[in-house]
Formats: structure tokens, C-alpha cells, sequence
């Protein structure tokens, strides 16, 4: 996506997130597009040895800290705003606040989190039809409460950031994204099932169908997403681009998923479907989630066309490499 005409050339934007998993990916695509970026990160994980490059700035504080944020606004008056690290409501009032009027578009990732109040097998879901979503019932079946509350958060942040008269809002919906490197170990979970499996010797036993829809997103095309997204608006404004856009693969079958696993390994154990009703509480039985939330992408393929997103079959044998380097190292 950062071609030689570097479309961003010269344009600031404020990073908040970006020293991890897909952030990493998002952050070499601004600079490779030849934008300035002033890339904010809460944590310390390379504070010592941040990145380097002449067009960009690593500064290391809380994202919550509204003078920091207005700090930064007056001394690098960025034009477009990424956030990666927006997690509760509040944060989004904030951002209300801070950049009104000072910046042309605030662009935030999502979660499909915001969504998984039912199974919705068959379903695929438009960025128009979230109304139909919006209450927390059935997810307890699956998550905690703590993941629970981080998913209403998140749809809380939605509705503020879309609902703004002030702020200029892109939503990005994301969808499981999984790759290498993944910190929150989702990306990783059935992997290293397979492989803890052959090398016991042992069957795996999935909760669900082959039948049951599943759906990701490879890492490392979130770079791609964003600056095909971010030019879109650079070239032709608001017009043409959906407020929200559902990022992800289309749909594929569970079944269709795991077989594409398998096919990286030499000795694959043996799979066992079970019910959903079945022995619930089993630890050897592996939940894949989100089951049968089904989001909708076309909108995302038809505005980032000539963009196109990395197929499962590409990536998957690299989830695999990922899971034995896990499990052979820890």
C-alpha cells in the first residue's frame, strides 16, 4: 500500500497504539504511505529501543490523560487520528473533546465483541443493521465478565464516536484477527490445540459442526485496511465511505478451517465434533469462538478494492509454524 507516490506525504497523524501485533503492521504502512507519525503507546515494550525513522516520533504515556492528548494536538496538529487503544466510553468523550474541529477524521478499530449477543448462524451482518444487536444476552454462555464489559465498552465508544456532530468518525468492526506474535494468544488457541493433540496422541474434541460458520482476519493485512481507507478519504472526502466497515474474510466452515490446519501437519490428530450440550464444563473439549457470528465484508472489499485481503489458505500454514514455535519454546 505504500507505493511510490506516498499519497500521504507529509501528513501527520496520531498513532495511539502500534508497538504490537497488528498495530506494528498499521505503523509501517503510514510511514511506508509517507506520513509523519507521532505514535503514542501506553506500555513500555520498546521504550528502550523504540523503532527508528526520520518521519517518525515515539512518545510513551496514558492515552486517558486528556492534556497529554491536547499537548500533542497543539504541538504536531495531526490531521487524521488511528486509534488502536480506545477501550472505554469515557476515552471516546474525551477524544470528542480534544480533537473537535482540530483534526479531519478519527479512525478507531473495533470489535466484534461488540456484537456476539446471540448466534446469528446464517446471518451475515451489515454495517447497517447493527440496532438489532446492541444487549449482552447469550454471551454469558461463552464469555466472562470481564470480556463481556470490554465488548459493551466498545459499543459504548461506537455509538459515542458515530452519533458525533463535532469529531469526523471511521468505525472499523474487526473481526478475530489472528497471526504471528499475537499477544492475547486468540490467534494461537485452536493451533496449538492440533498440535498438543498429535503429540500426545490424542484425538481433539471441538465444540460445535464442520458446518458452523468461522471468520478472522490475517494481522497483517490491518496495515493495508487502514491507509487503503485513510486514501479513500484523502482523495475523495467522506463521499463514497461507509461510517462503520465490518473487517474480516468472508465466512468460511468450521470444518473448512481446521481441515486447512491440518494440512500443515504431518501426523494431524483425530477430530471429534461434540454438542453444544455435551459435557460443557470439560477441559479437553475446545471451544472455537466466535462461532456463527457472521459479518458482513462486502462493503469493506467493494471501497478497498484494488486491496484485497490475504485468503485463509496463505496464512493458516503460518498459524501453524507459530503454534509449534510456541510449544516447542515454552
Amino acid at each position: 500500500m505504500g507505493s511510490p507516490s506516498l499519497f500521504l506525504d507529509g501528513t501527520t497523524i496520531l498513532l495511539l497504539g502500534g508497538s504490537r501485533f497488528f498495530g506494528r503492521t498499521i505503523l509501517s504502512e503510514l510511514l511506508a504511505s509517507g506520513a509523519r507519525v507521532v505514535r503514542l503507546t501506553r506500555g513500555l515494550r520498546d521504550q528502550d529501543h523504540p523503532p527508528q525513522h526520520p518521519n517518525l516520533i515515539c512518545l510513551h504515556g496514558d492515552r486517558n490523560d486528556a492534556a497529554l492528548l491536547a499537548d500533542i494536538r497543539d504541538r504536531y496538529r495531526p490531521r487524521m487520528v488511528v486509534d488502536n487503544i480506545l477501550y472505554h466510553p469515557d476515552g471516546a468523550r474525551m477524544m470528542e473533546t480534544v480533537f473537535a474541529g482540530a483534526c479531519d477524521l478519527l479512525l478507531f478499530t473495533s470489535t466484534v465483541m461488540s456484537y456476539l449477543n446471540a448466534t446469528l448462524s446464517g446471518v451475515s451482518l451489515r454495517e447497517e443493521q447493527w440496532e438489532r444487536s446492541v444487549h449482552a444476552e447469550g454471551m454469558e454462555a461463552i464469555y466472562g465478565d470481564g470480556e463481556i464489559v470490554y465488548g459493551q465498552n466498545k459499543r459504548q465508544c461506537e455509538d459515542i464516536l458515530s452519533h458525533s456532530k463535532t469529531l469526523p468518525s471511521l468505525i472499523l468492526r474487526l473481526h478475530n484477527v489472528a497471526g504471528e506474535d499475537d499477544f492475547s494468544g486468540k490467534s494461537s488457541l485452536i493451533p496449538r490445540a492440533l498440535w498438543q493433540a498429535a503429540r500426545a496422541g490424542r484425538p481433539l474434541y471441538l465444540r460445535g459442526t464442520p458446518d458452523h460458520s468461522y471468520q478472522q482476519v490475517w494481522a497483517g493485512d490491518m496495515g493495508r485496511v487502514v491507509c487503503g481507507l485513510l486514501r479513500r478519504f484523502v482523495e475523495q472526502g467522506r463521499t463514497g465511505l461507509a461510517d462503520a466497515y465490518n473487517v474480516a474474510l468472508p465466512p468460511i466452515r468450521l470444518g473448512d478451517y481446521v481441515a486447512m490446519l491440518l494440512a500443515g501437519m504431518d501426523t494431524p490428530p483425530e477430530i471429534r465434533w461434540v454438542g453444544e450440550g455435551i459435557d460443557r464444563d470439560n477441559p479437553n473439549i475446545l471451544s472455537p469462538y466466535p462461532r456463527n457470528v457472521r459479518l458482513d465484508p462486502a462493503r469493506l472489499v467493494r471501497d478497498l478494492a484494488p486491496v484485497a485481503l490475504t485468503p485463509y489458505a496463505d496464512w493458516l500454514p503460518l498459524l501453524m509454524s507459530e503454534a509449534a514455535r510456541l510449544e516447542e519454546g515454552g
